[in-house]
């Protein structure tokens, strides 16, 4: 089953167009006829179609996954006209490793699929090898090149999707732990005294042996449960407003699957054997190669999700491939891999990439200028890996690193801005209005034993302080997790009770509908609203509160006759309504607020839940 990416996506800009530095790489198709020198005109204007082809399916499939509309038929339409132009040229075989990199983000990282594209995509590969190799000599490059980094570039970008999808849960994770300290500390101690006072005062009521004290122990009451209302706002007001922490975010047990990465290194052996091997001493120098590059790939990968220091890989890499370029060319793995990995140390940071990257061509061609005078028999054909190719993929794949590490920060970022946004809303939603209550109580608490009327009202009000405060601090622990619904049913009842309690005439009307969890727990916050905004701003004395079901679609009104737009406070929207309108809006539904004669709420909601 696909896994849907998280809503806080959609508050990336429309269209970022950086990941067409990936682009570059169809360079190298006219390098390959430049190379060659005498070229047909027919030839370069195959040459043509296929950058304009490559550029443009490119930008459709980067286009299409941040718009999130289908675009499985870019790989595929990148296949065909690899297959076409397979015959032209060797560097067609750029359309078939940029298919297998792009269906894994086309299946959204589906497994199976991309498992399934891999097999088709090596059947057509082994195909075109049947057709063009044995005419233009490309057997080894169809029977076991593009094939390697077929399956390659299919594995890294599964890995690649599922970290953007995985960093986002480690994220929300890291604000929900920091919340919850922060929620310990800030409403805990204040709850457990509401919760302690109000115990006070019922048991000093109850022997009726000293009403001053039980007034002063209410009055306490209402003095803190103030005090945690304004803290709360606080709060909102903080996580609304504060940069998220990014470079702090824990990682859950080590992820080894970036180590697909590596395998590229067999092409260090198998170079060394197509190009006629060497003695045991040689190959035993290869055999070393191969395990300190596995130990420096995983050594990498470790240090980045602890977030550990990590650049004296990178320099690592690059003696390595000083040290074994006088072996084979591919030691230009080494340093194409210390290119890879430059960004990632650097947490992104631009110019610290483009220094490093920088040196790392200056490295190549060095070694180069050397192995050329070396090697003199090679010379044409070492220039061109060390001088042109090499450099060009250092900086093209710096360039692409780079700006996968800076889209996983900025993902980190934006996860959990989205966690504190749900957090200051469910605060706002739920603990304003239980602090609210709280409030409300303990003042009608107090007056009726400032009057010496009702003892046992008095007792009974000071019974539901404690009860409320009790829900609180339950209410707290269910914002934590993310479950902060109560049936509609429920919320009615508590709607109506506190609005009595505010000297508010209630008339509810419930249509008996079913409702699924996430409509049900939307609605009931919107009620808790409209009823807190009412108790505190409305100064009404008769509510309707109607639910009913409308033309494929949920309704709720609340209508009081209070002073609606005849207040300032009244006819604006704070950031409780600011809240319902995105919870609303999130499920394709509406708000609507009319002041004209008291205040009508009316939020409708389509039938069948429907993600923005």
């Amino acid at each position: 089953m696909d896994r849907a990416l998280p809503s806080d996506t959609a508050r990336l800009p429309a269209i970022n167009w950086r990941p067409m530095i990936f682009a570059g790489f169809i360079v190298f198709y006219p390098l390959e006829l430049l190379r060659r020198g005498e070229t047909a005109p027919a030839e370069w204007a195959l040459a043509v179609f296929a950058v304009v082809s490559f550029v443009v399916l490119l930008a459709v499939a980067i286009a299409s996954w941040q718009r999130r509309r289908p675009f499985s038929w870019v790989p595929i339409v990148m296949g065909v006209i690899g297959s076409y132009l397979g015959e032209n040229a060797a560097a067609a075989e750029l359309f078939f490793l940029f298919a297998a990199a792009i269906f894994p983000w086309a299946f959204n990282g589906h497994v199976g699929r991309c498992v399934v594209v891999t097999i088709l995509l090596l059947y057509a590969e082994a195909f075109v090898g049947v057709l063009i190799g044995h005419k233009a000599g490309l057997e080894m490059q169809w029977y076991l090149d593009v094939p390697i980094f077929t399956i390659g570039n299919i594995a890294s970008g599964l890995w690649i999707v599922g970290m953007t999808l995985g960093v986002r849960r480690l994220a929300r994770v890291a604000e929900q732990e920091r919340i919850t300290r922060d929620l310990h500390g800030v409403l805990g101690d204040v709850l457990s005294r509401i919760s302690a006072r109000s115990g006070q005062a019922a048991r000093l009521l109850e022997t009726l042996a000293d009403t001053v004290r039980a007034r002063e122990a209410m009055a306490m009451v209402e003095v803190t449960s103030r005090g945690a209302l304004a803290d709360v706002r606080q709060a909102i007001r903080r996580y609304r407003s504060e940069p998220p922490n990014v470079s702090r975010t824990p990682s859950a047990s080590i992820d080894w699957r970036p180590l697909v990465f590596t395998i590229y290194i067999v092409y260090l052996p198998v170079s060394f054997w197509r190009a006629g091997g060497g003695d045991a001493f040689e190959w035993l120098l290869i055999a070393a190669g191969v395990v300190l590059f596995l130990a420096l790939a995983s050594m990498a990968i470790a240090s980045w999700q602890r977030r550990r220091p990590f650049l004296h890989v990178v320099f690592l890499l690059a003696l390595l491939g000083v040290a074994f370029a006088p072996l084979t060319p591919a030691a230009m793995l080494f340093l194409l891999f210390a290119a890879a990995v430059v960004p990632w140390a650097v947490e992104g940071d631009i110019w610290r990439t483009v220094g490093l990257i920088a040196l790392l061509i200056g490295i190549e061609l060095l070694i180069g200028a050397a192995t050329t005078l070396l090697r003199a028999g090679a010379a044409d054909r070492l220039r061109e890996i060390w001088w042109i190719t090499t450099p060009l993929f250092t900086a093209l794949s710096a360039a692409g690193y780079l700006w996968a590490v800076r889209v996983c920060l900025r993902y980190l970022a934006l996860a959990k801005r989205s966690e504190c946004e749900r957090i200051a809303r469910d605060l706002h939603d739920v603990l304003g209005h239980t602090l609210s209550l709280i409030t409300l109580k303990s003042e009608l608490a107090g007056r009726l034993l400032a009057e010496s009327r009702d003892a046992g009202r008095a007792r009974a009000e000071i019974a539901d302080v404690q009860s409320i405060s009790r829900q609180a601090l339950a209410d707290v622990n269910r914002i934590i997790v993310g479950e902060c619904t109560e049936t509609l049913d429920t919320e009615l009842e508590r709607a109506s009770a506190t609005l009595r309690a505010a000297g508010v005439a209630v008339e509810c009307q419930r249509e008996s509908v079913w409702l699924d969890r996430e409509h049900e727990g939307i609605l009931g916050l919107a009620l808790r609203e409209a009823v807190t905004n009412i108790v505190r701003h409305a100064a009404a004395s008769h509510c309707e509160i109607r639910f009913r079901h409308v033309t494929q679609r949920y309704v709720l009104e609340v209508q009081d006759d209070g002073r609606g737009g005849a207040s300032g406070v009244g006819s604006s929207e704070g950031l409780g309504l600011l809240g319902m309108r995105e919870r609303i809006e999130a499920l394709g539904g509406s708000v609507r607020r009319d002041v004209s004669a008291g205040t009508r709420l009316t939020v409708s909601l389509p039938a069948e839940a429907r993600r923005a």
